[in-house]
């Protein structure tokens, strides 16, 4: 962890990714030590979401939630990378919106009512043209002090375009 946030706080490439390189080889070893280790896993994925490798990172936040189911950060950075390919726009993004609903959803049970879980999982569903949904989940932040004005206004753009 100390190399993954040591690469997270530095601006020069070189350095950031031999953080990350030795990060991910920490975390291959405690792996390689104990198999079940949920948190290695986590951390991994994270290295691989920073290296862009986001399919392996998927994998290994998918691993992570396997052995704990309440790693909350897990299903956020495992929706995160489904939210990536998402916006690939391309013929496997739909699969990947179902994706992303199911791990913003386990992510809301652990973290009920947070207002980045419940904006993304409106924009979600507006993706797949559920307007019923989009619009309940939208109009409970839509107000949010914490949103950025674009946040906002895309949030009031969805509801408006569901005719709401």
């Amino acid at each position: 962890e100390v190399y993954y946030n040591k690469a997270m706080n530095t601006q020069n490439k070189e350095l950031k990714d031999q953080a990350l390189e030795n990060a991910k080889n920490l975390y291959l070893h405690a792996i390689a030590e104990k198999e079940d280790f949920s948190a290695a896993y986590y951390g991994l994925g994270a290295v691989y979401f920073q290296q862009g490798n986001v399919n392996i990172a998927l994998e290994n936040f998918e691993k992570s939630i396997a052995l704990d189911k309440s790693n909350l950060n897990a299903y956020l950075f495992a929706a995160g990378c489904c939210n990536y390919f998402v916006n690939q726009n391309n013929t496997e993004s739909n699969a990947y919106v179902e994706m992303a609903i199911s791990y913003y959803l386990k992510a809301d049970k652990l973290n009920p009512d947070n207002p980045q879980i419940t904006l993304n999982l409106g924009f979600l569903y507006f993706r797949i043209n559920d307007c019923e949904k989009a619009t309940k989940y939208l109009k409970n932040v839509v107000d949010f002090p914490g949103l950025t004005e674009q946040q906002r206004q895309q949030a009031k753009t969805c509801i408006s375009k569901c005719g709401k």
